[in-house]
C-alpha cells in the first residue's frame, strides 16, 4: 500500500523530476553509442542525447558558421560554477553570447569540472560516453576566455573589508540552503546551522573579495558588458552579486523556472529570484484574451487537467479540487459555523523564502505564534495547509524540516485547528470557498485565494509585495489585529486587489518563463541552431542586453 502511495505521488511530478525508467536508459545508453561511433569517424551525431553530443554540437555549429559570425562588440563575463545545470547552461550560454557578437570570458573552478565530469584520467565509463572532455572544448568556442577561479590568490586586506557585513548576511542564507532550514534556525539542527554560518561566513569573505579584485582586473582590460550566472545568491554566485554590485557592473542572475521542463527566467541586478514584481505587472498589457488564458489556467490549478497539463506543467495538487475530502476533515469543516482561517506555508529549504522575513524570525516562529493565537481564541478555526511540494523534497530525501508535523505537534488535541499534511489527498482549492481569509507566509497561494475573494494576511515579505494585493502588517500586534477584524467581519477583497492578483499570477506563470535549458536542465536536448527569431534566442538576446 505505501509503495502504490508513493507511486501514485510520483505520478504527479514531471518528468524533469522523475529518474529515467529502463527503456528510456536502454534508448539513451544505444544512442549514445551511435552517437560516439558516428564522432569517431569524423562525422556529427544526430541528436544531442547526452552532454557530451550537446557540446559537439554546438562546436560543428561554429565550425560551419565561422565566416558568418558578427564581430565581437565586447566581453560578457558568464559564471561555470557548483554543479552541472549551471556549468551546461554557462557553456551553452557562451555559445550564444559569441553567436550574438559578444567575446564569452568563462569563469570556472576546476575543482567543480572535475566533480561535475570527472577527472579525465579517472572517468567511470558513464562520465566517458555521457561527458568524455567536454570541458575541454570550450576553448574551440571563437574569442572565448577562460579562467580558472581556484587560482586566485589570496585577496587583500582592503577587499576584504568591504564585504565583512555582506558575507556575515549571506552566510545564513547559504547555510540554510546547504541544510535546508530556515535562517537564523532554531530548531533541533541549531547546533550545527551555527556551526555551518561561522565556516561559509570565512569562504564568502575570501571569495567575495577575491571576486572583486578578479572582477576590477577584467573591467580594466576588456570591454565588459556584464555578467551572466545562476541564481545570485547561492554559493559563489552570491560572491560575485557581491562583488559586482559593489563595483556597478551590470548582471543579469537567471534561475530554472521548474514548472516546465528547460524554462528559465532572469533577473536584473538583484538575484534571480528577488525579480521586480511591480515592474512586470505595470508594464503588462491586460486585456480580454489574457483574462480569458488565466482563467484556463485557473481551472488547470484546481483540477490538474486541460492544455497546460499536456505540455507537462508541474501539478503542485496531488488530487483535483472535487476529490473528497477524508471524514476527519469533513467532520472538522461542518461541525460549526465558526469563522474558517486558511493557513498555507512555504517549503522550508526553498530559495524563494530566503532573506524574506519581516515580523517574524521564521516560519517556525509565525506558525507557533498564529497556533497559539487560536487556542487563546476558541472563536475561530484555522487549517494549516503544508505546501504540496514538500512532497518533492521528501521522495528526494531533502526534507529536512516537515512544517506539517511540526503544526501537528504544536496544535495536538486543538479542538479548533486542523492539520492538512503534503502527503494527504487534499486539494487546497477545495478549502479556499469555506475560508473567512488566509494567512500565508510567501506562497503565492496568497494571490490564489485573493482571486477566488478571499482576503489574505502576509506574515513576511512575498515577491508581490507593494502590489497591494494582500495585507501586509508592520508588527505582530496588527497582525493579529487583522486576524481579530476579519474574524468579526466577513470583508472581502477589492475589485482590484483581484485584477491585480491576476496579473500577478499572469506575469508569474505565461512571461517570465523562457524555454533556455535542457528539459531536465543539463546540455542534453540543447541545440545552437535555432533561429534567431526563436524563444531560444529571444532569451539569450534579453539577457545580452540586446532588444
Amino acid at each position: 500500500m505505501k509503495k502504490k502511495a508513493e507511486q501514485k505521488i510520483k505520478d504527479t511530478l514531471p518528468k524533469h523530476y522523475k529518474n529515467k525508467g529502463l527503456t528510456e536508459k536502454t534508448s539513451l545508453l544505444i544512442g549514445s553509442c551511435w552517437g560516439l561511433l558516428l564522432l569517431s569517424i569524423g562525422k556529427e551525431a544526430p541528436k544531442p542525447i547526452t552532454p557530451r553530443l550537446a557540446v559537439n554540437k554546438w562546436i560543428h555549429w561554429f565550425h560551419k558558421n565561422k565566416d558568418s559570425l558578427p564581430p565581437t562588440r565586447g566581453s560578457i563575463i558568464i559564471l561555470a560554477l557548483r554543479n552541472q545545470s549551471w556549468t551546461d547552461w554557462a557553456f551553452y550560454t557562451a555559445c550564444w553570447m559569441r553567436r550574438l557578437g559578444f567575446a564569452p570570458i568563462v569563469l570556472f573552478s576546476q575543482q567543480d569540472i572535475d566533480k561535475i565530469y570527472g577527472i579525465p584520467e579517472k572517468q567511470t565509463l558513464k562520465q566517458k560516453v555521457f561527458f568524455g572532455s567536454l570541458w575541454k572544448q570550450l576553448d574551440q568556442i571563437p574569442d572565448v576566455i577562460s579562467i580558472d577561479v581556484d587560482e586566485m590568490q589570496e585577496p587583500s586586506t582592503n577587499s576584504l573589508s568591504k564585504f565583512n557585513d555582506y558575507a556575515e548576511k549571506q552566510a545564513h542564507t547559504n547555510a540554510a540552503y546547504e541544510l535546508l532550514t530556515e535562517e537564523y534556525e532554531t530548531g533541533p539542527l541549531k547546533e550545527k546551522y551555527d556551526s555551518l554560518v561561522k565556516d561559509i561566513k570565512a569562504s564568502l569573505l575570501k571569495e567575495t573579495a577575491q571576486a572583486y579584485e578578479l572582477l576590477s582586473q577584467l573591467k580594466s582590460q576588456y570591454d565588459i558588458k556584464r555578467l551572466l550566472g545562476f541564481s545570485g545568491t547561492i554559493g559563489r554566485s552570491a560572491c560575485y552579486e557581491g562583488a559586482a554590485k559593489e563595483m556597478e557592473l551590470p548582471r543579469v542572475w537567471v534561475e530554472g523556472w521548474s514548472i516546465l521542463p528547460g524554462l528559465m527566467r532572469y533577473n536584473i541586478n538583484k538575484p534571480a529570484l528577488n525579480f521586480n514584481a511591480k515592474e512586470w505587472v505595470e508594464k503588462l498589457e491586460w486585456n480580454k484574451n489574457e483574462q480569458a488564458e488565466m482563467e484556463k489556467f485557473l481551472a488547470f490549478q484546481e483540477t490538474n487537467k486541460g492544455d497546460e497539463s499536456k505540455k507537462d506543467h508541474l501539478q503542485y495538487q496531488i488530487v483535483n479540487k472535487e476529490t473528497e475530502w477524508p471524514p476527519e476533515l469533513t467532520t472538522f469543516m461542518k461541525k460549526d459555523d465558526r469563522p474558517l482561517f486558511l493557513m498555507a506555508t512555504n517549503v522550508v529549504g526553498d530559495s524563494a523564502t530566503f532573506q524574506r522575513q519581516t515580523i517574524f524570525e521564521s516560519q517556525r516562529a509565525w506558525i507557533t505564534n498564529v497556533i497559539q493565537h487560536f487556542k487563546n481564541h476558541p472563536d475561530k478555526r484555522l487549517i494549516i495547509r503544508a505546501h504540496p511540494s514538500e512532497r518533492v523534497y521528501e521522495l528526494q530525501g531533502n526534507l529536512n524540516i516537515n512544517l506539517g508535523q511540526i503544526a501537528n505537534e504544536l496544535a495536538s488535541k486543538t479542538e479548533n485547528i486542523y492539520v492538512v499534511q503534503w502527503q494527504d489527498p487534499i486539494n487546497t482549492y477545495s478549502l479556499i470557498p469555506h475560508c473567512r481569509a488566509g494567512l500565508t507566509w510567501v506562497s503565492n497561494t496568497g494571490v490564489d485565494m485573493v482571486i477566488r475573494n478571499v482576503p489574505v494576511i502576509s506574515a513576511a515579505n512575498p515577491i508581490y509585495s507593494g502590489l497591494g494585493i494582500t495585507e501586509e502588517p508592520a508588527s505582530k500586534k496588527e497582525y493579529f489585529s487583522w486576524i481579530e477584524q476579519l474574524g468579526q467581519v466577513a470583508e472581502k477583497p477589492t475589485k482590484q486587489q483581484k485584477e491585480m492578483g491576476g496579473k500577478y499570477l499572469y506575469v508569474i506563470y505565461k512571461k517570465i518563463g523562457f524555454k533556455a535549458h535542457g528539459p531536465r536542465y543539463k546540455a542534453s536536448g540543447l541545440l545552437l541552431a535555432h533561429p534567431l527569431t526563436s524563444e531560444y534566442a529571444q532569451f539569450y538576446r534579453i539577457i545580452a542586453g540586446l532588444k
